[in-house]
């Protein structure tokens, strides 16, 4: 996702809240990456993500969220139907 993957650490977040922060339960998190099975339902997953998280933030239903909630199977695609333009693009232009 455009990250460098030397800088990433993945850990469980209770070892993360108790080693960086000294305590349970600290508020300083930037971004959750989340690992569904092979077969599920992404759609499915980022709905119950959404709805823990709009729950959690205390977030009514006529609120906006204040996070947000990426599908990398979305990016994949989204990344595949570019790239087909892009060729089509390009070999379009060959005289």
């Amino acid at each position: 996702m455009g990250n460098d993957q030397d800088d990433v650490v993945v850990l469980p977040l209770t070892t993360l809240q108790r080693r960086l922060s000294g305590r349970l339960g600290s508020q300083d998190i930037g971004m959750i990456m989340i690992s569904a099975r092979d077969g599920s339902s992404t759609t499915k997953v980022v709905a119950d993500v959404s709805a823990i998280l709009r729950d959690r933030r205390g977030i009514q239903a006529n609120e906006d969220d204040d996070f947000s909630v990426i599908d990398t199977q979305q990016i994949a695609q989204t990344l595949s139907s570019t790239t087909r333009i892009l060729t089509l693009l390009l070999g379009a232009s060959r005289p």
